[in-house]
C-alpha cells in the first residue's frame, strides 16, 4: 500500500513538473518604454499596406524612447496611432484616417502556444466604435504588406460601458512556427471616426507542452520509481 501511494505521488510529481515547464509571455508585465521590440513583444502600426514599428522616424532610425509610457511617432496623438502603458493593462488607439495599433508577439520557436487576449473598453464618457481582432502567420518583413493568413477572431464593438467592461475575449490553442507573429490589434469602427476609441487589451501567450514530451517523463520518473521499489524488496 505505502508503495502504491510513493508511485502515485511520483506520477503527481512528474505532470506537475511537466506543467512547470511552460513559459508564459505577458505583454503588460514585460511592457518596454526604453525598446522597441522587446523580447517577444513590439509595438507596432499599419499604414496602408505597410506594417511599421512605433518609436521609429520614417528613415527607420530609432526616434527615442517612449514619453509617458505611450509609443507613437513624433509623439502627436492624431498623427499616428499609439501603444500605451496604463495602471493595470496596456491600451491601443487607431489614428483618424485608420491605421490600425498593433502588439505583436512572434513566436521564439516552432511549438504548441496557448493564446489569450482580452479587449476591453476603455472610455465610460460616450460611446466607442471600434475593430479588434487576433490574427497569426508568417510576416515577410516589416515596411510591406503582412501576410496572416489566418485569423482567430475578429470583433466590431459598439457601445458605452463602464471602463474595463470586457468587449471582446478569445482563447485559442495554436501551432506555430518559429518567427510566426500573433497580432493583437484596435482599428477604426464602422463609424469612421477614431474619436473615443482607446481599448484596453491584456494578452498573455504560453507555451503547451507537446504529449510526446510529458509521456517520455512520465515513462522516466515511474522507470525510476520502479526501480526504487524493486530495491526496497
Amino acid at each position: 500500500m505505502k508503495r502504491s501511494i510513493t508511485l502515485i505521488a511520483v506520477i503527481c510529481l512528474a505532470l506537475y513538473a511537466s506543467a512547470a515547464m511552460a513559459t508564459t509571455w505577458n505583454a503588460f508585465n514585460e511592457w518596454s518604454s526604453t525598446t522597441n521590440p522587446v523580447g517577444a513583444w513590439s509595438y507596432r502600426f499599419m499604414a496602408g499596406t505597410g506594417q511599421y514599428m512605433l518609436g521609429y522616424n520614417p528613415d527607420g532610425t530609432f526616434a527615442g524612447p517612449a514619453a509617458n509610457d505611450t509609443w507613437v511617432n513624433y509623439y502627436w496623438w492624431n498623427q499616428y496611432p499609439i501603444v500605451m502603458k496604463e495602471a493595470t493593462t496596456i491600451a491601443l488607439h487607431p489614428n483618424e484616417i485608420g491605421w490600425d495599433a498593433e502588439v505583436c508577439w512572434t513566436a521564439p520557436t516552432a511549438g504548441t502556444y496557448l493564446i489569450n487576449a482580452v479587449f476591453a473598453n476603455d472610455n465610460a464618457w460616450t460611446t466607442s466604435d471600434v475593430n479588434v481582432a487576433v490574427v497569426y502567420g508568417g510576416i515577410p518583413g516589416l515596411g510591406v504588406d503582412p501576410i496572416y493568413p489566418t485569423s482567430l477572431y475578429t470583433a466590431q464593438l459598439h457601445g458605452q460601458g463602464n471602463i474595463g467592461d470586457t468587449v471582446f475575449s478569445t482563447t485559442k490553442t495554436l501551432t506555430l512556427q518559429a518567427n510566426d507573429v500573433v497580432l493583437f490589434y484596435v482599428g477604426m469602427g464602422d463609424n469612421g471616426s477614431y474619436y473615443n476609441d482607446l481599448t484596453m487589451l491584456n494578452a498573455t501567450v504560453s507555451t503547451v507542452p507537446e504529449p510526446g514530451s510529458l509521456l517520455a517523463l512520465l515513462f522516466g520518473v515511474t522507470s525510476t520509481a520502479g526501480l526504487m521499489l524493486r530495491r526496497r524488496r
